[in-house]
C-alpha cells in the first residue's frame, strides 16, 4: 500500500508543530516540512481550514489542531501506549498543559514590557511551577522515564516540548525537577530525535522575544 504523502505547514519555529515533526521522525515517516515566512502567511491563512496553524495536508485533505494530528499519526504509526488506561493517562499529562496558555492570554495581551514580565512571573509562580513539580512527581512514578508505559508516545512529545518552551521561552530552569530533567535527556537521547535537532539546530520556540528578558 502506497504511504500517504504528508505536507506540514507551520511557521520556522518550533511552537506547536514540534511534536509533530519528531513524531514523523521517530516513526521514520517522511513529509514535507513547509515552514511559513511572516510575510507569506497572508496567502497561506486564507487556505487553512481555521485560519490558522499547525496544518496537516494528507494526500490534499487537511487537518487542523495540533493534538488532532498528534493522535491521527500516533496511531497510525504506533506512536500510542499500548495499554488502554495508559492512553488516556498520556492524553492527560499532555493536554494538562493547555491551562498554561488560558492563564496566560492576558499577560500576552499586556503592551507594557515590564507589567508583561510581571504578569508572567505571577503565571509562572501560580500556575507552572506547581504544574512542574506534579508532572515530575508523575513521570518518577511511572518507572521506565517516559510519561507511561515502556516506549515513547505522542504524549512524550508533546510534554517535552512544552518543557522546553518553560526552559527556554519562559526562561524557568528545570533544576530541582530531577525526573523532569532526565525525562528530557532520555527524550533528546533517542536516536531519531538526536538526528533530527543535529539537522535543525538552534530552532527558536516562537516568532516572539521571551516576556522573561
Amino acid at each position: 500500500m502506497e504511504m500517504p504523502q504528508y505536507k506540514l505547514y507551520y511557521f520556522d519555529i518550533r511552537g506547536l508543530a514540534e511534536p509533530i515533526r519528531l513524531s514523523f521522525a521517530q516513526a521514520g515517516v517522511p513529509f514535507e516540512d513547509v515552514r511559513i515566512k511572516h510575510e507569506e502567511w497572508p496567502q497561506y491563512k486564507e487556505k487553512m481550514p481555521f485560519g490558522q496553524c499547525p496544518v496537516l495536508e494528507v494526500d490534499g485533505k487537511q487537518l487542523t489542531q495540533s493534538m488532532s494530528i498528534l493522535r491521527y499519526i500516533a496511531r497510525k504509526y504506533g506512536l500510542e501506549a499500548d495499554d488502554e488506561w495508559d492512553r488516556a493517562v498520556g492524553d492527560e499529562m499532555a493536554t494538562s498543559w493547555l491551562d498554561m496558555y488560558t492563564r496566560s492570554a492576558g499577560a500576552w495581551a499586556e503592551q507594557d514590557k515590564e507589567l508583561k514580565k510581571q504578569k508572567f512571573q505571577t503565571v509562572i509562580d501560580e500556575f507552572v511551577k506547581p504544574r512542574l513539580k506534579i508532572v515530575d512527581e508523575r513521570i518518577g512514578k511511572s518507572g521506565t522515564g517516559f510519561i507511561v508505559g515502556k516506549k515513547v508516545t505522542w504524549c512524550d512529545f508533546a510534554v517535552y516540548n512544552t518543557l522546553t518552551m518553560i526552559k527556554d521561552f519562559l526562561k524557568v530552569p528545570l533544576t530541582g525537577f530531577s525526573h523532569l530533567e532526565k525525562f528530557v535527556k532520555k527524550i533528546e537521547d533517542l536516536p531519531k530525535v538526536k538526528e533530527w535537532h543535529t539537522s535543525h539546530p538552534n530552532s527558536q520556540f516562537s516568532i516572539f522575544p521571551s516576556p522573561m528578558d
